[in-house]
């Protein structure tokens, strides 16, 4: 059974439409405002309930947003729900928060490593997520720039269009 927080969390989270942001916004307001939330809510993405999963990437992400540096303690177990989980929403939404934090070189091969793996993936939005996050991190000097430059050349010959016009535009430096 989880704690209370994180059930309480995840009861907000499983309200309402898959395909919309139902609780997602207020939950982030709330762990803004109280940052102990963080692992409850990162929890959520390993529910079995589909929906919870979707709102609780979506209240990550705005979380993110505005202070990446709060999950800078968990970056190792984000890495590694984004490795496991192929929800679509968590490869959507995981690396522009991932993009967002420091890393020692293991780490972040590791990371690289994983967002290769979604890049080439079935997913055409985690893997435009996954090409920016890397050029997020090429910008920031924690990938190497080669790196990024040969990902987005094998994004250019993708047959999903998506995943070529997220190619091109980061080559435009537009998205």
């Amino acid at each position: 059974m989880p704690g209370d927080v994180t059930h309480r969390l995840r009861l907000a989270l499983g309200a309402g439409d898959r395909r919309a942001l139902g609780h997602a916004t207020e939950i982030a307001r709330q762990t803004l405002d109280n940052p102990l939330l963080v692992p409850d809510l990162l929890a959520c993405l390993c529910d079995d309930d589909e929906t919870v999963v979707s709102h609780a990437a979506h209240a990550v992400m705005q979380v993110g947003a505005q202070t990446p540096g709060l999950f800078q303690p968990h970056a190792a177990a984000m890495i590694d729900i984004l490795d496991r989980r192929a929800q679509w929403e968590i490869g959507e939404q995981l690396p522009k928060v991932l993009a967002e934090l420091d890393y020692d070189a293991a780490r972040a091969e590791r990371l690289l490593a994983v967002l290769r793996r979604l890049a080439a993936g079935p997913s055409a939005i985690a893997a435009a997520s996954a090409l920016s996050a890397v050029g997020r991190l090429a910008e920031r000097g924690i990938v190497v720039r080669q790196v990024f430059e040969l990902l987005i050349a094998d994004a250019l010959r993708s047959p999903k269009k998506a995943v070529a016009a997220r190619a091109r535009r980061l080559m435009e430096g537009r998205a």
